[in-house]
């Protein structure tokens, strides 16, 4: 995605970050507000662009083996079910307030948060979706479900938005 924007995509893990962005190795970094507070990375950036309109830069998610899945008592599926649904909006909820506390201490240290004009957003969207049908392609070759699940990604991003998903 860096390198669709026209960035220059360095690995490293967080706490390299902090170093990187204050000696000037690197001039940015793609990753969620909160980190800018639990990594304390604000100390050492000038401003934020807001990147909401081509998503977040984090997917989270937790995964099982289906064979082991299908090898559990239905007793214990029912249970691991019921607590990972109450754990969705409990572990969004707890994202979004880190990710409100990073904006705050942005905003206390003086740093800008930009945003994106109608245009370089709709700019931004563009060079964007090629990667989405680099996946559609690839997943195609591998004869997997990419443009369903894909297709259901954006529905849910577009219904979390209140947009319509035509």
């Amino acid at each position: 995605m860096a390198e669709a924007l026209g960035g220059v995509p360095i690995g490293m893990s967080q706490p390299d970050t902090y170093e990187a962005l204050q000696r000037g190795v690197v001039d940015a970094t793609f990753a969620p507000i909160e980190t800018l507070k639990g990594w304390r990375q604000a100390e050492v950036i000038e401003s934020v662009t807001d990147t909401s309109v081509i998503g977040y830069t984090t997917a989270m998610f937790v995964v099982m083996n289906r064979d082991r899945w299908n090898r559990l008592p239905e007793a214990l599926r029912e249970v691991l079910s019921a607590v990972s649904d109450e754990w969705v909006d409990r572990h969004g909820h707890a994202w979004d307030q880190a990710d409100a506390e990073g904006r705050a201490l942005v905003e206390e240290l003086g740093h800008p948060i930009l945003t994106l004009d109608a245009n370089e957003a709709l700019r931004w969207r563009e060079r964007v979706e090629g990667l989405l049908g680099d996946y559609r392609r690839r997943a195609a070759q591998r004869n997997l479900p990419g443009d369903a699940l894909l297709d259901m990604a954006l529905a849910m991003i577009a219904e979390a938005r209140g947009a319509s998903t035509e």
